[in-house]
């Protein structure tokens, strides 16, 4: 009897503690249905035994969407260079109120996930900025900020030349409006 889970292209987790038991399990007992491809962590070389006496295989997570309720936990460097060479939707809800801007160590974690092309916050009552970086991630396709009320202005650094939608919906904050306002011409898609 296969697992509800497989094959796993979209997950949504109300616990990233979840996630590392999930990434953990398969890590000692293996999937050929959840993992594929060369996953190199940190720069240790993870390999899994398939059982049939055969060179051990490398992995890497061929998850596409993950939407997490608990994200912040997420954003670490061994689970984001787990999820590196597949995830292209990344959906983080605050769940953690008190949160009010990301730390270094996160911010690098996000910036390993090259493969993004969608990337929403959603619900970041606290949260001031968005994480310094973005305009790294070369592939994200749409920015969604919905309802982080003290989100004051975009990244400094800027944000990915191949950005096509940016929405700041119910944001609420003013000058984060005006500086999104500034950038119509730039990116096709604005919502404020």
């Amino acid at each position: 009897m296969r697992p509800w889970f497989f094959p796993a292209r979209v997950f949504h987790v109300k616990s990233v503690s979840l996630v590392f038991r999930l990434i953990s399990f398969y890590l000692t007992r293996g999937s050929p249905r959840f993992f594929a491809g060369g996953w190199d962590l940190n720069p240790r070389r993870v390999q899994l035994q398939d059982g049939t006496g055969e060179e051990p295989q490398l992995v890497s997570s061929k998850l596409q969407k993950l939407y997490a309720d608990d994200g912040m936990r997420l954003l670490s460097a061994p689970i984001c260079s787990f999820l590196s060479s597949s995830l292209t939707e990344l959906c983080l809800w605050g769940t953690c109120q008190e949160m009010e801007r990301f730390t270094k160590e996160q911010e690098d974690a996000l910036l390993i996930l090259a493969s993004l092309q969608i990337l929403d916050f959603s619900a970041f009552n606290k949260l001031q900025s968005l994480p310094a970086g973005l305009y790294k991630l070369t592939n994200l396709k749409k920015l969604r900020v919905y309802e982080c009320p003290a989100v004051r202005s975009l990244p400094e650094d800027g944000l990915p030349k191949s950005l096509q939608e940016l929405n700041v919906s119910r944001c609420g904050n003013e000058e984060l409006k005006q500086q999104c306002k500034g950038l119509m011409g730039t990116i096709p898609e604005i919502e404020v």
